[in-house]
């Protein structure tokens, strides 16, 4: 379902990605202003849906590549009369492109951002890891690494 509504807000962005990429790993529920909404987040999209009206229905969008943002937690003093949760800021630039207060944890959303964000630019020597290993390392053993540079050898020969 969620893959369906996210599919359905980006062709009302005008996203050029395919259908292959556009496949929600997070979505939740979102308060961005006066405005309520959901935030999808994908492999290499941040998507930003909100509603004035939810009954009426008219919505916006805001799509964001992960590549380049930075998500900042923004406490909110809790009180009596501002029961707000904290917020993300998500910036490019250095420009606040939202602020919005998820129904999930601010701080552990951004987090998990980050961490998408990361995985969204691999770097050869995270893979397979240097001195303190990598992904591939920590997933298969050192055998990933051994059999690798067996094959360089091999091919240096030839």
């Amino acid at each position: 379902k969620a893959a369906d509504e996210f599919h359905k807000f980006s062709l009302k962005a005008q996203n050029d990605l395919p259908e292959s990429e556009q496949v929600p790993l997070f979505k939740c529920s979102i308060l961005a202003g006066s405005y309520t909404g959901s935030v999808y987040v994908t492999a290499t999209q941040l998507m930003c849906v909100t509603q004035f009206i939810p009954i009426v229905g008219g919505s916006k969008v805001l799509l964001l590549d992960l590549a380049g943002l930075e998500f900042v937690v923004q406490e909110a003093s809790t009180s009596l009369l501002n029961p707000l949760p904290a917020g993300v800021s998500v910036r490019r630039g250095g420009e606040e492109a939202i602020l919005f207060r998820p129904s999930y944890a601010a701080p552990r959303l951004k987090v998990f951002l980050e961490i998408i964000q990361a995985l969204g630019r691999p770097n050869p020597e995270h893979l397979m890891g240097g001195a303190a290993g990598g992904v591939m390392t920590h997933m298969y053993g050192d055998g990933v690494a051994t059999s690798a540079s067996a094959d360089d050898g091999a091919n240096a020969k030839e």
